[in-house]
């Protein structure tokens, strides 16, 4: 929330927040930083929804990317700092990515299976479902979390493309994530 708000400002975002019915508000501390959300603590699927329905309101498909893409970088960014990213940089691989996938969904989201296949020898077909709380625009910031999450363990150019997404009618969200071998 922190990227959003400095990319934003705090009142538009205040803006929005009082854009959502009476008792969603009551989750959001207005003029505190990142709204008052806590990284760490669980937010019902609907209030987030609903606000991610506010921030995209009237953004075409390819401002929500945009928007996805710089949101993933600023997280992302703020998760793979430091000693982290080293470490991560060092002892995290595609193929131990692929393996750890599950548990490290398991870590955000209270739904889902995410599976990830090889493709080729630069390349990864997610595929993700069973995700009760899927939201088009989360889907877009998982789909836009692999650039950095990819360039963390030395892949160069990363491109991901959607191939299907339960927001589109499909079963499943997947995606493709390719990088130079």
């Amino acid at each position: 929330m922190e990227w959003l708000e400095k990319e934003r400002g705090a009142e538009p975002l205040a803006t929005l927040v009082r854009a959502l019915p009476e008792e969603d508000q009551k989750a959001f501390a207005v003029g505190r930083p990142a709204l008052g959300l806590l990284a760490a603590t669980w937010y019902p699927a609907e209030l987030v929804h609903r606000f991610l329905d506010q921030l995209t309101a009237g953004l075409g498909e390819g401002q929500q990317e945009l928007m996805a893409r710089r949101g993933a970088e600023a997280i992302m960014s703020a998760n793979l700092r430091g000693v982290y990213k080293s470490i991560f940089g060092l002892v995290v691989s595609p193929r131990l990515y692929a393996f750890s996938i599950q548990q490290i969904w398991d870590m955000h989201y209270d739904s889902g299976t995410v599976r990830i296949v090889d493709v080729g020898r630069a390349g990864h077909r997610s595929t993700i479902s069973g995700w009760r709380a899927h939201h088009p625009f989360a889907c877009l910031l998982n789909q836009a979390a692999t650039y950095p999450i990819y360039e963390a363990m030395g892949c160069r150019e990363v491109v991901a493309r959607r191939e299907a997404c339960q927001s589109q009618g499909a079963a499943a969200c997947v995606f493709l994530v390719e990088w130079e071998p």
